[in-house]
């Protein structure tokens, strides 16, 4: 059963780019037919494609290289620049928004983890499928692009870091305080 859903998804992976410039002035980036023939082909629409040890490994490995390949894409001046410092403060901003959704919505209660994890989620941003999408844009190295690399940064970074402060086996004081020296040392 492996090697059929393993069959399926490199399928996926080779005919998504003939997919996405099939269609005149390509309107949808290639990136989208990946994450939407994944998800309908996946164990929870379709349920052609079985998730088992050989596929959660692809799986693992194409999230980190998305992480990896994000993280090249990173210049640290535009995280610090006014962009950053913009970006920085609209993620905050959303972070006090989705904390305010989240403790009005019955379902989640914030002082549990549950109502935490929600509200780091709504913050977060998929910077791994931006920047593919960026650059089959020509966006990568423009104003609109730098922008979208600033403030998509920080709505990575921003929910990685909160999550190692709640994560952490020391203090959530402690744990600033680490992050805090690592910075100022950096």
């Amino acid at each position: 059963m492996a090697f059929v859903s393993l069959a399926i998804i490199a399928l996926v992976a080779f005919a998504s780019p003939f997919i996405a410039s099939a269609i005149p002035r390509k309107p949808i980036p290639e990136t989208v037919f990946l994450l939407v023939l994944g998800a309908v082909l996946g164990p929870h629409m379709l349920g052609v494609i079985h998730v088992d040890a050989e596929v959660s490994l692809v799986s693992e490995l194409g999230l980190a290289f998305l992480f990896l390949l994000a993280g090249f894409e990173i210049d640290p001046k535009s995280i610090t620049g006014v962009e950053g410092r913009y970006g920085l403060a609209t993620w905050v901003v959303t972070f006090g928004i989705a904390w305010l959704a989240v403790r009005f919505t019955p379902w989640f209660s914030v002082s549990h983890f549950d109502g935490i994890a929600v509200t780091l989620a709504l913050t977060s941003t998929a910077l791994g499928t931006l920047v593919p999408i960026m650059r089959e844009r020509s966006l990568t190295g423009t104003r609109v692009g730098d922008s979208i690399l600033a403030y998509g940064t920080w709505g990575e970074l921003g929910p990685v870091l909160a999550m190692s402060v709640l994560l952490s086996a020391r203090t959530g004081i402690q744990t600033l305080v680490i992050l805090g020296l690592t910075v100022i040392r950096n």
